[in-house]
């Protein structure tokens, strides 16, 4: 059983009004970092196909949430409430409260109402989703998650319930996913959409739940072993504490550096400096090099490599200099592409804060979405 999840301090939740709509330098060479052993990977373009394989998964558990007995006849639904969640005031009861009434009146609804429902889970955070849940099954006897069921709409069920999954649940299934489908789109999405500790205790999480390294599963599925493998497997091995950091005393040198070996076509080199780059160092080199070029980093990346090389590294690259832009960017791709599916998927896993960063470095996205009103709602998309 995977370890519970502790906590961030538990947050008011959003208000919500009655009718519950109003939510919406040249220099000498440094030594070569000291890495470990790994697999020999080759460039990407001059290797034939291989018909890589899928590692083996038991079934995928699915979460439940303990539900309570029937309400006291002997005290009123708020004293009780107050007396289940001492750690909360009774303003925030009340709001939990009036949330959840809201929320059970709308499911059996038409489709227009139920978005609501998505509206407003997108617009919470992690754990008010959680405390919700717990709310919902105290004072209705059944599991949010449960009642959800009772929407016709699959589409619409299925967004409700990804919302409303444990999010380290949802990046497992995410992940395990990727794999099943031998999906690399959708696998590096994953990796990239996620904070470094984030990213660190889901793979923690996935060794325990499976019995084996997530570098383990990388090594069989990527068989060709390319450039673009090399980054991701090197990130969550650096991510996990099983590579180093760089130790770089200059970032004028490690920037000459990386602008040399994509110069002498020397992949290998360049793609395992480049991932063990600590973040902190990350955006300032890639300045150094934009100082130098007069080309940004990105672009330079975007312009050295072609179909999923490019977009691994521009990813890769965005979401070092700032995880919410790598998000932007994945979510800008799938809106361009359309693939609602994978909108609600990356949606569900990022921040509301995160989300809005695609439309302020993106633009206003309303006309590819405007037929999209499930995922209108996901991403808190106004049309105006």
């Amino acid at each position: 059983m995977p370890k519970p999840i502790q906590q961030p301090p538990i947050q008011q939740p959003p208000m919500f009004s009655q009718n519950f709509s109003q939510q919406q330098g040249k220099g000498p060479a440094l030594p070569a970092p000291c890495l470990p052993s790994l697999p020999n990977f080759m460039n990407s373009f001059s290797q034939p196909t291989i018909q890589p394989q899928i590692p083996t998964f038991p079934q995928f558990p699915q979460m439940q949430l303990n539900t309570t007995q029937q309400l006291s006849q002997t005290l009123t639904i708020t004293d009780q409430l107050q007396l289940k969640f001492p750690q909360l005031n009774i303003q925030t009861i009340q709001q939990y409260q009036t949330v959840c009434q809201k929320i059970q009146q709308i499911i059996p609804q038409q489709e227009q109402k139920q978005l609501l429902i998505i509206q407003n889970l997108a617009s919470m955070q992690p754990n008010q989703i959680v405390l919700l849940q717990e709310f919902y099954s105290f004072l209705y006897n059944v599991e949010l998650k449960q009642d959800i069921q009772r929407i016709d709409d699959k589409y619409m069920k299925r967004c409700i319930q990804m919302q409303l999954m444990d999010q380290r649940e949802l990046l497992l299934q995410q992940l395990v996913e990727s794999f099943q489908k031998n999906s690399i789109f959708d696998l590096v999405n994953c990796i990239f959409s996620l904070p470094e500790q984030q990213l660190r205790e889901t793979l923690i999480e996935y060794q325990t739940r499976f019995n084996r390294p997530f570098e383990n599963d990388l090594e069989v599925m990527f068989k060709q072993q390319l450039l673009y493998q090399r980054l991701i497997y090197n990130y969550c091995m650096v991510v996990q504490g099983k590579l180093p950091y760089q130790l770089i005393q200059n970032e004028d040198q490690v920037a000459y550096d990386i602008l040399s070996d994509m110069k002498a076509q020397q992949s290998l080199q360049f793609v395992d400096r480049l991932s063990t780059i600590h973040r902190q160092s990350y955006w300032k080199i890639a300045l150094k090099i934009e100082a130098t070029t007069k080309v940004s980093f990105g672009a330079i990346l975007s312009q050295t490599f072609s179909d999923i090389d490019a977009y691994v590294f521009f990813l890769f690259n965005e979401h070092m200099i700032d995880a919410n832009m790598g998000i932007a960017f994945i979510l800008n791709e799938l809106i361009r592409k359309e693939d609602g599916q994978r909108i609600a998927v990356v949606s569900c896993i990022s921040r509301p804060q995160q989300i809005e960063k695609v439309f302020f470095k993106y633009g206003r996205l309303y006309d590819k979405l405007r037929g999209h009103p499930y995922l209108m709602s996901l991403l808190q998309v106004k049309g105006q």
